[in-house]
């Protein structure tokens, strides 16, 4: 197959404002104390890290962060991407609204520098329509 799911290889931790005062389980997610946890071997599909090799031998996009499962490194958006996908997937049992998931997928970003990440904070805002 082409295309390959992204995959946790131990549970990453964000803390965000916006998941202050929520105590929320489901799974493989976990929110608490102001921190979301996504369990180790979670997966989810990004295109842009499906994107990433030809992006990167045309020049387009810049080498991301060193990882020895990624040819060209692991893309800088792979926070971002994970909390985006875990967020949209349960956003209706979380109580987090549609701006709430945009404002930590834009601060992931931020954090990062990632280039075009108005590009992608677009694209997320449409995606989260069908979600």
């Amino acid at each position: 197959m082409l295309v390959n799911k992204s995959c946790v290889k131990a549970p990453y931790r964000c803390r965000h404002r916006s998941f202050d005062g929520i105590n929320w389980s489901y799974g493989d997610l976990r929110i608490e104390d102001g921190q979301l946890t996504v369990a180790s071997e979670y997966e989810w599909l990004s295109w842009l890290e499906q994107l990433q090799v030809p992006l990167v031998f045309f020049g387009i996009w810049p080498i991301g962060v060193p990882d020895p499962s990624y040819q060209y490194g692991r893309p800088w958006t792979w926070e971002a991407s994970l909390v985006l996908h875990a967020l949209s997937r349960h956003r209706g049992g979380l109580g987090l609204s549609r701006s709430q998931v945009i404002d930590v997928y834009r601060d992931l970003l931020d954090a990062k520098k990632v280039p075009l990440r108005r590009l992608f904070i677009a694209c997320a805002k449409v995606r989260l329509l069908f979600h």
